[in-house]
């Protein structure tokens, strides 16, 4: 199955999850795992520098449960998706990035730098620690779908590293877990940006 075709798909029939609003106040975007930001490139696009919702495309899996399908940060909020464009980034002609956390992310590329800084001065404090473990996994937990569940640990978060009010990461699970994704913007009937999207092909990894 084509990328740009499971994309479709998935936008299609799955179910929507809002994550929060993100801060981008350069208008620079980074997609990436979380964990691996300070190596991490924003997109060569930019967009106008704002503050912008952010969804998650959530489908059932037979064999796997809830999976993410794909992560969209909404530009725009009129008009329907008429074709996908690869995003790009300045060190590859596709935003393609590796994930190792199950995680991945969008952030703006300031943020990107004081992120990066946050999670190195976490560990220069705490040799030993776990910013997952210790930091982030109440925030997802918090939003699980089912507080029941011992084992619904969540699969979103708009994580706050600090007071200051655009310090944010749009985190999220990463489909079926570890890999190597790729981006897409989305465009409006005129060729224009309406939203940014991963696609964590879970589709195309269970069918046979």
């Amino acid at each position: 199955m084509d990328a740009t075709q499971e994309l479709a798909e998935v936008i299609a029939n799955a179910a929507a999850v809002d994550v929060g609003v993100l801060p981008v106040p350069t208008g620079k975007i980074v997609i990436c795992d979380p964990f691996f930001c300070a190596s991490a490139v924003p997109l060569l696009e930019s967009i106008e520098p704002g503050s912008y919702p952010v969804r998650l495309h959530r489908l059932m899996v037979p064999g796997w449960g809830r999976r993410i399908g794909a992560a969209e940060l909404v530009v725009r909020s009129h008009g329907a998706i008429a074709a996908f464009r690869p995003a790009t980034s300045a060190s590859e002609e596709t935003a393609r990035y590796f994930v190792e956390s199950g995680l991945g992310s969008f952030m703006d590329e300031l943020i990107r730098i004081e992120f990066a800084e946050t999670l190195a001065q976490f560990y220069r404090n705490s040799p030993s620690g776990n910013y997952y473990g210790d930091v982030l996994e109440p925030e997802f937990r918090a939003l699980c779908d089912n507080p029941a569940d011992p084992f619904d640990a969540g699969d979103r978060n708009m994580h706050a590293y600090s007071d200051d009010g655009h310090a944010r990461v749009a985190m999220f699970s990463s489909g079926l877990g570890d890999g190597t994704y790729e981006s897409y913007w989305g465009l409006g009937e005129h060729g224009e940006v309406l939203s940014l999207f991963t696609n964590f092909l879970v589709l195309s990894r269970t069918r046979h």
